[in-house]
């Protein structure tokens, strides 16, 4: 059943609207991935961000290993960049990533899965790397680093950047450009990032439409 109101959901979008470029995130299971993989080859989506959501932040796993075998097969050969974090590219590589040497060695891994560009998020990662990306394009490396914004209010980072990468996709703008306009947005939105209730709150997503204290 699952699979024919995944298939609705996709056709019904596709079909009314002009899309142009397509964000995946977190998919449950081995059927639901491998359902979303069917149809985005059938309706050619050429700018897809695959968002491998499987392991969180702190290292926590969220699917089992079938469905991580399916995204692994069948739906990060389809995606235009891939985004996994630093505990994804260590399942996905099958590396331990401690260093701007094995996010890099991660990185070609994961784009030998089939993905035409790979960014590794360093998130995860401590002291002078944390906060800083790896893009890779198949030939060449880019580090892209921000200044680390010191706050617990981060909830939904790693979707902002992929969903804001999606966007930026969908402008026509170029892949790197593309993930580097996108960091810099989530750099920002952690500056306002929303202190709601007592855990951790979500970044700003609207802070182009709140003016600063003077």
């Amino acid at each position: 059943m699952q699979h024919f109101w995944i298939k609705a959901q996709i056709q019904t979008v596709m079909v009314d609207i002009n899309v142009q470029a397509v964000k995946t995130g977190m998919l449950f299971n081995q059927d639901i991935i491998l359902t979303v993989s069917e149809h985005l080859k059938k309706w050619k989506v050429k700018r897809l961000v695959v968002d491998p959501v499987m392991v969180s932040r702190t290292g926590d796993k969220l699917i089992d290993d079938q469905a991580i075998a399916s995204l692994k097969s069948s739906l990060i050969s389809q995606a235009l960049i891939v985004t996994p974090n630093r505990y994804e590219a260590q399942i996905l590589s099958n590396l331990s990533i401690n260093s701007l040497e094995e996010m890099k060695k991660a990185a070609e891994i994961i784009y030998n899965l089939g993905a035409k560009f790979v960014l590794v998020k360093g998130g995860g990662m401590k002291d002078d790397l944390q906060g800083s990306d790896v893009f890779f394009d198949g030939k060449n490396y880019q580090v892209l680093t921000t200044e680390t914004i010191k706050t617990k209010h981060n909830h939904g980072t790693g979707c902002t950047l992929s969903a804001a990468i999606t966007a930026n996709l969908a402008l026509g703008k170029e892949p790197f450009m593309a993930v580097k306009q996108a960091k810099d947005y989530v750099t920002n939105a952690l500056k306002y990032g929303l202190e709601i209730g007592k855990g951790t709150g979500p970044v700003g997503h609207f802070f182009p439409l709140i003016k600063p204290e003077i």
